[in-house]
Formats: C-alpha cells, structure tokens, sequence
C-alpha cells in the first residue's frame, strides 16, 4: 500500500472559556484518518461536529491540543522555518465566504498576483495567474481587472481556487466552500474539483454538512459526529451500506424523488429522542440519539474498527 500524504492521528483540541475559564469544550476528540495522494475526501457532520476545528489545525491556523498530523513523513507542527514555507505551499486552504477572502478596496488581480510572487520563484506571473484561472474554468479577460463586488459569489470562489492552485500544491482543504453559492454552481464547483484532483494529481479535502455533495463525487467519506469520526471509508461502500446509526440518518434525511420512499432510521431516531434518552459522558456519544442503543451503549465507548477494507466505523452494533 503507498504511504499516504496526510497521516492523522489521536488528534485532539480542547478549547478553554467562560470567566472563571472552567468551561470547557473538546472539539475534537482522537480523531484519527490517512489521505491518500490524488484522492477527493469529503470531511461530514453537522455544525458543531470540529469539522472547521480540524481543517483549521492541518492548516497551522489553531494549534491542537495532543495528537500527530504527519505530512509526507513529517509532523506539521515541528516544522522549522524553511520547512514551513515548504508546507505552505504544498497544503493551501480554501474558505466559506468569497466575499471576505479579498479585500473591497482592492482589484482581484492584487490577490493573485500576491500568491505568485509569495510562492514562484522567477517565471511569467502574468501568465501563471491566466492558467490558474483558465484551469478554474474562468476567462481571465472577463474577470481580471474588476473589483469583488463586480464578480458573482460563485466567481469570486473560482478565483479563490485559482489562487490556491498557483503555487501548484498537493493538498486541498476546502472548508464549507461550497455552502455559499446557489445549488447549480455548487455542482459546478464540485465537478470542478473533481477535475483538478484527476488533472493535477492532488488531493482535496471538501470539508461540509451537505452529504448530497459528498456522495456526488468523492472518493472516500468521514462522518464526524461531537468531535469524533464514528465512520469513515470509501465512499461507494458507504452509500450503499452505511453502519452507523448517525451515517444511515443523514443518508436518509436527503430530499428524494420517489415518493413513497421508507426512512426507517429517521423516524425511529427521532422516537428516540422524544423519548428523551439520557446522555452518555463516558460511552457512546451518539447513544442519546441512537434508536439501537443498549445499556453497554452508555457506559462503554465503541473503538473504531475496520469491518471491511477500507470501512470502518464506532458502533457496538459492529462488535
């Protein structure tokens, strides 16, 4: 098997707050995964699941509280000056809102041409900045030279792509990118995305709550639910046999064209909590909602374990 680009393990984040800072938040907790080269991987969960959290400390943005994030052989945070560098320009982030990503005073072409002279060393910058844009599926004639509030949203998250992929990098994060733009051009920026891990050879993570759009068009899933991965794997595997309880819901509240279709997990879940289940400090954390859960449920919490090639799940159903 090809060592993967992207090693996550254990990794953890505990965020401190409140007056008396006694109030305290795990937003991750062991969270653990590999990405592979040239492969498109879709980070899954509600809000408040640490998604952004973990796309925020694989960018050096928020350091983690314990646990290892490996990167071609190298942990992130242990990187000296000029490694640094280096890791910048292989791992480039992508953000939700177009709009804040550039600055109202300034044309875009500002934007562009400060990632090329950040990154490039020598080389035609005017050139690079056309092929970006081309490459996002953009005329550079009809973009350059305007301001933010002249471009639609969808545009200006192209540019904000194209920016990203001028210093030619590996590694992708993509975090709500598509949440802001109309649903046609969400499938668009997908599709797009798609191309640019078969054309360029890289690997995106496309972080988001809408499972529609992961299973559309990635390679392999990891559902997060309160910080942790209670499912991850390769995605035809998981679309069509979800094993845990939290994945099977949120497969099965997506907006379908038949009719009588059954949603036997989302009805019985919601029983479940009309019920009002207590809440499981120590076992699972999903046992409050679960219509499957069991004493053992409470008091025990489920590992994760590989059940097939490349599927794992954190479900005592899967012992």
């Amino acid at each position: 098997m090809p060592e993967p680009i992207l090693r996550v393990r254990d990794l953890t984040k505990i965020f401190v707050s409140g007056i008396s800072r006694k109030r305290i938040v795990k937003a991750l907790d062991k969270v653990s995964f590999d990405i592979g080269e040239k492969e498109f991987v879709a980070l899954v969960g509600e809000s408040g699941s640490g998604k952004t959290t973990l796309a925020r400390i694989v960018l050096r943005l928020t350091p983690p509280t314990s646990g290892e994030i490996v990167y071609k052989g190298r942990n992130i945070w242990g990187l000296n000056k000029e490694e640094l560098k280096w890791y910048r320009s292989e791992v480039q982030g992508i953000f939700q809102d177009p709009y804040t990503s550039f600055n109202p005073f300034y044309k875009v072409d500002r934007a562009l041409k400060v990632a090329a002279v950040k990154f490039l060393r020598g080389g035609d910058i005017d050139k690079i900045i056309r092929e970006a844009l081309e490459a996002v599926r953009l005329n550079p004639d009809e973009v350059l030279g305007r301001y933010p509030h002249q471009l639609s949203g969808g545009q200006l998250q192209r540019i904000s792509i194209a920016r990203a992929l001028i210093p030619r990098p590996k590694l992708l994060i993509a975090d709500e990118y598509i949440s802001m733009v109309d649903m046609s051009t969400r499938v668009d920026i997908v599709n797009l995305s798609r191309d640019l891990v078969d054309k360029f050879g890289m690997s995106i993570i496309m972080i988001t709550h809408e499972m529609n759009m992961a299973l559309y068009a990635t390679d392999k899933i990891i559902v997060l639910f309160k910080g942790k991965v209670v499912e991850y794997g390769d995605t035809r595997k998981i679309m069509r046999d979800p094993l845990h309880p939290y994945t099977k819901l949120l497969i099965e509240a997506l907006p379908s064209i038949e009719k009588k279709i059954e949603r036997k997990i989302l009805q019985k879940t919601i029983e479940a909590q009309i019920k009002g289940l207590r809440e499981s400090p120590r076992g699972c954390i999903f046992a409050h909602r679960c219509p499957y859960v069991e004493e053992r449920c409470y008091n025990e919490e489920p590992p994760l374990i590989e059940v097939d090639k490349n599927h794992y799940v954190s479900c005592w159903l899967h012992k």
